[in-house]
């Protein structure tokens, strides 16, 4: 769609050396010089760009390029315009787990990203357009930009300015609905907002993708969590009278957006209350060179070249700074930086059907179990029974149950901090309470684990819903050593590839028949051959650590 617009303008897709170069205000070499003449927009105070990609990531690197490598006067304004093929957006402090269906995501190829500023998550495709308006930070103003969007539209498909109105997130809703969110960023004497704008997106697809998967007891942290409206796309509210539901709907936008930038917006700008203003009242200038102050520029190919991050405010660069294109986007596209953020605890629940479910989808307990049980006397189920005994049985002793039938679960907390996890703790607690904690969203407060695990514990400790909650000191141990350390969405090797000989294996296994040493009964287990209780308590752990991935969403590996 971008070409036939650039061919009609008579546009090329220009270097983005050659622009930074322009207007950072450093001296250029002369063929630079040269190259960029017909681009001189030092007279110029309003200028559109146009990147020629599609990558969540490539125009976000252009973004940091333009913030860092281009120095803009008072005055003299910037709205860089973009559209990304499926991807999911998530602002510079929030939790990725909290905020999108993560799995989903990863199955329908659809791209995570970060950026570097703030406010909430939002969803991209062919059918949003995106819009960064770049100033100094003495103008920075996202109440007065978000204007130039609103405005535009009403202006040119006569939407009364009462149907769409902003808040003091500056986003825009039409009839009570929202098509635009907004997230700011201000870095040395540069200032940016940047917003999305839902023409003719898919809004089931929207929905489906902005919703954590995670079952959850609870869910702490300190991550920013996204203020979910309802939305809407202009097409879905009849603007434009079906014109923006044809392919070259998203295309009219932006080229409605544009040309009101580049004769409106110094005017809005520098008004004190644009909102104020009737957009009917507003007269469009016709600038003497439009194509002078539109460019096309070429982020592909700055990918390819690997072009210099030119540095255009003087200060000194920080460490770890990336300073070229290709550094900024793996940078950006690095796993390291999507889980960039604040540390946080999940708690979930392990059930008896879960962890049987798992144990039966284990390759081993088909491939070697089944087949060693013929020589015993047990059956598949007397073993299932046992690897949950020594899991969940001796809760029903304790508690006293009179039901033999009466289930229980486990409780796991898990706390990661960067991706790292650094705490791990178990819990025993009645499924019954699990029932009575069921809720539509995780609690943000701890549920089973802010009682003491030292005390009586013959006795328990009551947690609640008068349950009694007790720790299980072997298995947190054992947990904690294999798990603490670990990157929360990579799977063990061995453990989890599907080995069953090799020697980390084997000392797990020690390892835990060592936690194990005080756990009194074994029941029936301890009576099979050697090769067999390894293989069971092998498929108890995999089983636990496969509901606990299952739970958290840690199953999708980010490297």
């Amino acid at each position: 769609m971008w070409r036939r617009t650039f061919a009609a303008l008579n546009l090329g897709p220009l270097p983005l050396s050659v622009f930074l170069r322009q207007n950072s205000g450093s001296e250029a070499d002369s063929q630079c010089i040269q190259k960029a003449s017909k681009y001189d927009l030092s007279h110029v105070e309003s200028i559109v760009l146009k990147s020629n990609s599609s990558s969540i990531h490539e125009n976000l690197t252009l973004e940091e390029a333009l913030m860092r490598g281009v120095r803009l006067p008072k005055g003299r304004n910037l709205l860089l315009i973009y559209r990304n093929s499926p991807c999911v957006v998530v602002g510079r402090n929030q939790n990725i787990y909290s905020e999108l269906s993560v799995r989903r995501a990863h199955r329908e190829r659809v791209a995570i990203a970060r950026r570097s500023s703030g406010g909430g998550t939002v969803y991209h495709d062919y059918g949003n357009v995106c819009f960064s308006f770049i100033t100094s930070r003495d103008e920075y103003a996202p109440e007065k930009t978000i204007q130039i969007v609103r405005l535009a539209l009403c202006r040119a498909y006569g939407i009364d300015a009462a149907r769409l109105t902003t808040t003091k997130r500056y986003d825009l809703f039409l009839d009570g609905l929202k098509i635009t969110g907004s997230a700011m960023r201000v870095q040395q004497s540069m200032a940016l907002h940047h917003c999305t704008l839902l023409v003719n997106s898919n809004l089931e697809q929207i929905s489906s993708y902005l919703r954590p998967e995670g079952k959850y007891i609870s869910f702490n942290t300190t991550s920013v969590p996204s203020v979910r409206s309802p939305v809407t796309t202009l097409s879905a509210r009849g603007i434009g009278g079906g014109a923006l539901d044809a392919p070259d709907g998203v295309q009219l936008v932006e080229d409605v957006v544009r040309d009101f930038f580049l004769s409106c917006g110094r005017d809005i700008i520098c008004h004190k209350v644009p909102w104020e203003l009737r957009p009917h009242t507003l007269q469009m200038k016709h600038p003497p060179s439009e194509k002078e102050q539109y460019v096309v520029i070429d982020t592909r190919r700055a990918v390819l070249r690997d072009e210099t991050l030119l540095n255009a405010q003087g200060y000194r660069a920080t460490r770890g700074e990336c300073n070229s294109f290709c550094s900024e986007l793996e940078r950006l596209s690095r796993a390291e930086w999507v889980f960039s953020m604040p540390p946080f605890t999940t708690e979930v629940a392990i059930t008896t059907e879960a962890y049987h479910q798992a144990i039966k989808e284990d390759s081993l307990w088909s491939s070697m179990v089944c087949s060693k049980l013929r020589l015993s006397n047990l059956t598949e189920r007397d073993l299932l029974e046992e690897l949950s005994a020594i899991l969940f049985k001796e809760t029903t002793i304790e508690c006293g149950s009179s039901d033999a039938d009466e289930m229980w679960s486990l409780a796991m907390q898990t706390v990661v901090s960067h991706r790292l996890i650094t705490g791990v703790r178990v819990r025993r607690v009645c499924s019954s309470a699990l029932l009575g904690e069921a809720q539509s969203a995780p609690s943000p407060k701890t549920v089973f684990f802010d009682m003491p695990t030292e005390g009586n514990k013959e006795q328990g400790n009551e947690g609640p819903c008068g349950a009694v909650v007790r720790p299980i000191p072997w298995l947190e141990s054992f947990l904690r050593t294999l798990l603490m350390g670990a990157c929360c969405d990579i799977k063990l090797a061995g453990l989890e590839d599907g080995g069953t000989k090799d020697c980390d294996i084997e000392m797990l296994l020690q390892g835990l028949r060592l936690e194990m040493a005080l756990t009194p009964d074994w029941g029936r287990l301890s009576f099979l051959p050697e090769d067999l209780v390894d293989n069971g308590l092998l498929l108890m752990v995999r089983g636990i650590v496969k509901c606990w991935r299952d739970q958290n969403v840690f199953d999708i590996s980010f490297t």
